[in-house]
């Protein structure tokens, strides 16, 4: 009979001069009182989808203030840009705590050209989306303290305007919608619950 070796992992590790170094390293402290990026450009060639995708960002704005790892008040940004090719815009607003590990998210979506989504639905729907344009208003809060984390949508509105499907390769629509609109009460993601109208 093979006798088992009991290992104490915990008390090799407290005679380790390298375990010792990681369990007694301080949290990472850094603080940004104010970062702000203006007029930049982003290009980003997805391959994840069935086809590549071209995604750009122009005129994009970005501040943070008051960002601290260690600190319990939370930081604020923003973020506006433009999609290229006049494809819309996006402005996000919110605050952000790494310590509380808390998270919101105030975002304005504006004629967002919806043909660009085709290559991540292509596998979804037969159809193709030939038109349209989707905006929303949306308020989204994130908790990540516990698990599963919490993500919440609360008091949003999304909205459609000249939607067009079509079969796939043909011009001609099979459905046309001159304008939708969904409001948002609250979505738990968590829950899987929403209180929608």
């Amino acid at each position: 009979m093979r006798a088992i070796r009991h290992i104490d992992v915990n008390r090799r590790c407290q005679k380790s001069s390298i375990c010792r170094q990681v369990q007694g390293a301080p949290p990472l402290d850094l603080s940004i009182k104010r970062f702000a990026l203006n007029n930049g450009t982003v290009s980003v060639h997805d391959e994840a989808a069935l086809r590549p995708v071209d995604v750009g960002l122009q005129k994009l704005a970005v501040t943070l203030n008051d960002f601290l790892t260690l600190a319990h008040t939370p930081a604020h940004y923003t973020l506006n840009t433009d999609f290229k090719d006049g494809a819309g815009s996006l402005g996000a607003s919110g605050d952000v705590g790494l310590a509380t590990k808390t998270a919101s998210a105030k975002l304005d979506l504006k004629s967002l050209k919806l043909p660009l989504i085709q290559p991540y639905i292509d596998t979804a729907t037969a159809a193709q989306v030939t038109d349209g344009a989707l905006y929303a208003n949306v308020n989204v809060g994130a908790n990540w303290s516990k698990s599963p984390a919490a993500v919440t949508v609360s008091d949003s509105q999304l909205d459609l305007q000249s939607l067009k499907l079509a079969a796939r390769g043909s011009k001609d629509s099979l459905v046309s919608l001159a304008q939708g609109h969904v409001a948002l009460k609250q979505v738990d993601v968590a829950a899987r619950t929403a209180d929608t109208s």
